[in-house]
C-alpha cells in the first residue's frame, strides 16, 4: 500500500476515426496499437489524448517514494538475504569507515574502494564470496560509510578467550562488534568493525536502503551529494532458494520466513519468466487483475497515513532535505 498512490489513466483500442497516432512510451514514440494496454498520467495534454482510445480506466500507480513503498522495498532485502544466509554455515556483516586522512574527495561515497576491497579479499581467500553492500552517509556528520553483509566468509583472526571469541564492544542494541587486523589491513582507509549474521541483521542493514532518503529523496542526491546513497548486491542474490520453491511461493503468492510473511520480490517475478513461461504469464494475468480491481478508499488512505508516522518515529532514520542541509552547511562553516 502506497501513502500517496498517482492517478492514472489506463487506456486501450484506440477509435478507428483517429487513424494512425504515436504515443510516448519508456523506450520511444510508437504507433498505437490495437489491444495494448497504455498508461497515462493524468495532465491536461493526455486527457485531450485519452479520448482518443475506446476503453479507459482510472487506475492508481504506487509513487515508490514514500513509507510505505520504501519499506516494503526495505523487506525484500531482508527477505533475499536471509534467503541467501541459509546457504552458508559462516558469515559476517562489516562496517567500513575512512580515517580523516583518506577520507574521498568532497567526503563523497566512492564504491570503488569497496569493490577493491573485495577483489583483495577474494584473492587472498580463494573463496566464493557474495556480498550485500549499503553505501550510506552517516546521519550526524554525513560522514561516507559502507555496511557489508559477508556470505561464506568469515574472518579467522579474531582473537578468542577460551572457546569465545574476544569483543570490543557492544552496540546500544546489544550486537558484539569484533576487530580483525587481516580485514583492515586489506581495507587500508580507515578502521573495521565485524559482528554476527542473522535475520536481525539482515533487517538492520536492509533498512539503510531507506535512510534519509523519505520525501525528498532527489534533491538530496542532486543538490547535497554528488554520490548517491545505494544498495548493491552479487548476481542471483537469494535466487538458489526460490529456484527450488517458486510452484509454492507462486501458489500461496507470499513467503513466510522466520515467523513474518513478505511480498514476493519483484526481482524474484522476473526471474520467473525465464525459469517457468506458462506460470509466469498465469501469475501476472493475476496480478493485473487485482491491479485493475483495485479502488481507492479515502478512509483507509488515512489509516496508512497514520502508520506511515509512526513507522518515522519507530526507525528514527528519516530525514527530510531541510535537515541533511543544515547538517552540511554546519560541517562546511566548521
Amino acid at each position: 500500500m502506497c501513502d500517496r498512490p498517482h492517478e492514472c489513466w489506463l487506456v486501450k483500442n484506440p477509435h478507428p476515426w483517429f487513424g494512425n497516432f504515436k504515443i510516448l512510451t519508456r523506450q520511444y514514440n510508437e504507433i498505437v496499437q490495437w489491444n495494448k494496454e497504455y498508461i497515462l498520467w493524468k495532465t491536461p495534454k493526455n486527457a485531450k489524448l485519452k479520448e482518443r482510445f475506446i476503453h479507459c480506466q482510472t487506475v492508481y500507480l504506487p509513487c515508490g517514494k514514500c513509507i510505505q513503498c520504501l519499506v516494503k522495498r526495505s523487506n525484500s532485502w531482508t527477505l533475499r538475504s536471509s534467503l541467501e544466509l541459509q546457504k552458508y554455515d559462516k558469515a559476517c556483516v562489516l562496517t567500513l569507515t575512512y580515517r580523516d586522512s583518506d577520507l574521498p574527495e568532497n567526503g563523497n561515497l566512492n564504491y570503488k574502494d569497496v569493490q577493491l576491497f573485495l577483489k583483495k579479499l577474494r584473492n587472498r581467500t580463494k573463496q566464493k564470496i557474495k556480498m550485500m553492500c549499503c553505501c550510506e552517509y552517516g546521519s550526524k556528520t554525513l560522514r561516507p560509510h559502507y555496511h557489508i553483509i559477508l556470505f561464506n566468509y568469515f574472518p579467522d583472526d579474531i582473537p578468542k578467550i577460551g572457546d569465545q571469541l574476544k569483543w570490543y564492544k557492544r552496540t546500544r542494541k546489544g550486537s558484539l562488534l569484533f576487530k580483525s587486523k587481516f580485514l583492515e589491513n586489506l581495507w587500508s582507509h580507515g578502521f573495521v568493525d565485524v559482528g554476527l549474521v542473522n535475520h536481525q541483521t539482515c533487517r538492520y542493514v536492509s533498512q539503510y536502503c531507506c535512510k534519509k532518503v523519505f520525501k525528498t529523496s532527489k534533491d538530496y542526491v542532486d543538490k547535497i551529494k554528488e554520490a548517491p546513497e545505494k544498495l548493491v548486491c552479487s548476481v542471483g542474490f537469494g535466487l538458489d532458494w526460490f529456484l527450488r520453491n517458486y510452484r509454492a511461493v507462486i501458489d500461496s503468492g507470499k513467503i513466510i520466513l522466520g515467523g513474518f510473511t513478505f511480498a514476493i520480490p519483484r526481482y524474484f517475478i522476473k526471474k520467473l519468466e525465464f525459469i517457468n513461461k506458462p506460470l509466469f504469464d498465469k501469475y501476472k494475468e493475476k496480478l493485473h487483475n487485482l491491479f485493475l480491481n483495485y479502488n481507492y478508499d479515502s478512509e483507509e488512505q488515512k489509516r496508512m497515513l497514520a502508520r506511515s508516522d509512526r513507522l518515522k518515529q519507530k526507525f528514527g532514520i528519516f530525514h527530510t532535505f531541510e535537515d541533511s542541509k543544515e547538517k552540511l552547511d554546519f560541517l562546511h562553516n566548521k
